[in-house]
């Protein structure tokens, strides 16, 4: 039986060739369902209290490349790249990519909220 933490909300089962924020959106309330820790990356802000904070985070230098998103499970950081539907990586993101994969990082790229569901339902 499942519990009640776990039950995905309606209007999340029912949406039409969102948008990539709304994919994002979707994403990151299962990611807080799951009693996971989402923090976006393309943001630029912040806050901290009722203070605002704008952060840059650099990969190799450049920010171009970084996923959407990120969460942890048992101590393992996992990136999430969004994508709209038939939406494709950049060569930066691809980069970013490979080069996590080389480390044995996982990175998911998902253009809709079922596929990290599934990711995250998958992990031990």
């Amino acid at each position: 039986m499942r519990s009640k933490a776990s039950k995905i909300p309606q209007d999340l089962l029912f949406s039409v060739k969102e948008s990539e924020s709304q994919i994002q959106k979707s994403i990151i309330q299962i990611l807080k369902l799951k009693k996971k820790f989402p923090i976006r990356f393309n943001s630029g802000m912040f806050k901290i209290g009722a203070r605002w904070v704008r952060a840059y985070i650099l990969w190799n230098g450049k920010s171009a490349g970084l996923p959407d998103l990120q969460f942890f499970h048992h101590g393992q950081v996992h990136y999430i790249e969004v994508k709209k539907k038939g939406g494709k990586t950049s060569e930066s993101q691809d980069d970013f990519i490979q080069e996590m994969q080389r480390i044995n990082v996982p990175v998911l790229v998902a253009d809709n909220w079922q596929i990290v569901l599934d990711y995250v339902n998958g992990l031990n």
